[in-house]
């Protein structure tokens, strides 16, 4: 079984992020994007992550004119590590968003959302992060637990964000991650299922879990 690579980063706080030029993306684009938007067992935030990474595989160049420019202004009047214009890693995912035109859409999967839920709830009731679970359990055998057929997969953490833009923001512009994973795993075109488990976490507020697979 190929394993993906994953990957983990944090912030101390959330933020709400200002939209600029959404109107960029049509009713019909934004309507095809939410396919979470019918499923019960999601939150209304977990299903809007989906609805934005969504909008960032349907049009990449559109993406970063609608959301990345109101997303850095909240981060830059929140944040003293301020991201500027000429910051590499904003840099190359406007190259890399410009790019993507046009991948296959990401579906709700109930048991990646289960394997993800469960691990938001485990990091935040313990106070911790990174990929493996409170008891020592790895990431892997945590997903194959809840995803026996699961073929290859990811798993991306976010910590401390307020919305779902901004997680989705924040994970795509991967500043000081190297490589940028969470960016791969987002964008990865062999990427058809995602499960995301929002919760509330003891010492960052809050944090996300996307699991990802290929199947």
């Amino acid at each position: 079984m190929k394993r993906n690579a994953f990957f983990c980063i944090f912030l101390l706080v959330g933020i709400s992020t200002v939209l600029h030029g959404q109107q960029l993306f049509t009713p019909a684009q934004m309507a095809a994007a939410n396919t979470a938007d019918s499923v019960s067992y999601m939150s209304d935030e977990e299903k809007e992550v989906i609805l934005y990474m969504n909008l960032a595989r349907l049009d990449g160049d559109k993406f970063y004119g609608s959301y990345i420019p109101g997303f850095l202004e909240s981060y830059n009047n929140n944040f003293g590590d301020k991201i500027m214009p000429n910051n590499k890693y904003l840099l190359s995912l406007k190259a890399d968003l410009k790019k993507v035109k046009g991948l296959g859409l990401l579906h709700p999967n109930k048991n990646l959302w289960t394997s993800a839920t469960y691990h938001a709830k485990d990091m935040g009731k313990m106070g911790m992060t990174g990929h493996n679970s409170s008891d020592g359990t790895s990431c892997a055998k945590r997903i194959e637990r809840f995803n026996p057929k699961v073929g290859c997969w990811a798993e991306n953490c976010s910590y401390g964000m307020g919305s779902a833009i901004s997680i989705v923001c924040q994970l795509l512009i991967d500043n000081n991650v190297s490589p940028t994973g969470h960016r791969t795993n987002i964008l990865k075109s062999i990427q058809k299922s995602v499960g995301v488990g929002i919760a509330p976490h003891k010492v960052y507020r809050s944090n996300c879990v996307m699991d990802f697979s290929c199947e």
